[in-house]
């Protein structure tokens, strides 16, 4: 019997880009050729709107559901029974629980169990967690840290923990030379120190202008601190960062050229599962200065200029350190292209399938 896959691919809502979304994309976009005789449906609902044209032996399908738990444990499960599907994988750490068919979930961090500032429900998290690993065939992570993570914290066995690093698709991240223009209709002019996530506290916003607004004025003169995707975020009182641009939200088409167009990119995270933003902004040619925490080093090597996120100061310094000096902005920009180079999407699609072929094979 040929094979089918179901995916829940939720996570592309209407007009709007989140990272989950990318690293699915990225893999529905390689799956299907590695596997032609199988086939790959994406379940969906009434906001899902796909941001790519679907192979041929993919399709996709809007399932009803009042709500999202609706949705998950009773529209899924007889849309997987109908449809006679083999295997469900899921991009977040939830899966329906109540049908035959082995699902894999993905705990892409621990953020909520481990940042001190999500302490509210910590224990709740943890216990849905650990019900949704145990009632799954296998979990996916995005990196050697969060297993580490997983097993420490929830409990689930290492050999049940696959660890596949996010992938970057050279096809949409790569240096634009034409970026200016793009750049500019988002209000955005040259030079700038670029910041591309949410606002959320283990992001670490607040230190990042902060340390920024400590710069000489000779490296703030003339250049903006740019913070995209953060939404509704407002600096801290009595801060002035200098020229300070904020982009509550950005579409996805525009993130290659405000990364191209970046005179550094600065990541001042606590806490991550994988990273995704200074890989993709190295893939685009920005010289990257990075937090030193969590998987962050794992995942960019030696391609950045590192600093202790809980210090303004360091934070201060490694960005002075790359400002005041173009050679060193050239050697991290050399060094980010070659290593973003090591995230090539058709590699992580193939260990994924290896993981779908594992779980196939041995059922539930």
């Amino acid at each position: 019997m040929k094979k089918k896959i179901a995916i829940d691919c939720r996570e592309f809502y209407r007009g709007k880009s989140t990272g989950i979304g990318r690293f699915l994309q990225n893999y529905i976009s390689h799956l299907p050729a590695l596997r032609p005789d199988w086939d790959f449906l994406l379940f969906g609902d009434a906001d899902t709107e796909l941001p790519f044209s679907l192979p041929a032996n993919v399709s996709f399908l809007a399932i009803p559901g009042a709500n999202t738990q609706f949705w998950e444990q009773v529209s899924l499960p007889a849309a997987l029974k109908r449809e006679k599907c083999g295997l469900f994988f899921s991009p977040y750490y939830k899966t329906c629980v109540f049908t035959g068919v082995p699902s894999i979930i993905t705990i892409h961090d621990l953020t909520n169990l481990v940042y001190p500032g999500y302490t509210r429900f910590r224990g709740i998290y943890r216990r849905v967690m650990r019900f949704y690993a145990d009632s799954s065939a296998a979990v996916l992570t995005v990196s050697e840290y969060s297993k580490q993570d997983i097993v420490k914290l929830l409990g689930v066995a290492a050999d049940k923990v696959f660890v596949s690093h996010n992938a970057i698709d050279p096809a949409v991240f790569y240096e634009r030379k034409d970026a200016a223009a793009r750049i500019n209709k988002l209000g955005i002019q040259e030079p700038y120190v670029l910041y591309v996530g949410n606002a959320n506290p283990h992001k670490n916003v607040d230190g990042l202008v902060r340390a920024y607004a400590a710069l000489p004025e000779a490296l703030r003169a003339g250049r903006s601190l740019v913070l995209a995707g953060v939404g509704d975020y407002a600096a801290p009182a009595g801060v002035d960062p200098g020229s300070l641009v904020k982009l509550a939200r950005v579409p996805s088409e525009d993130l290659p050229f405000l990364y191209s167009a970046a005179q550094v990119f600065v990541f001042p995270s606590f806490y991550e599962g994988f990273g995704l933003p200074p890989v993709e902004a190295m893939a685009c040619g920005a010289p990257v200065a990075s937090s030193g925490a969590s998987s962050l080093p794992e995942i960019l090597g030696d391609a950045c200029v590192y600093f202790d996120p809980a210090s303004e100061e360091s934070i201060r310094q490694a960005l002075t350190a790359l400002l005041s000096d173009e050679a060193a902005r050239k050697s991290a920009r050399l060094k980010g292209l070659e290593q973003a180079k090591k995230y090539e999407p058709g590699a992580a699609a193939g260990r994924l399938l290896g993981l779908f072929e594992k779980i196939l094979t041995r059922g539930h």
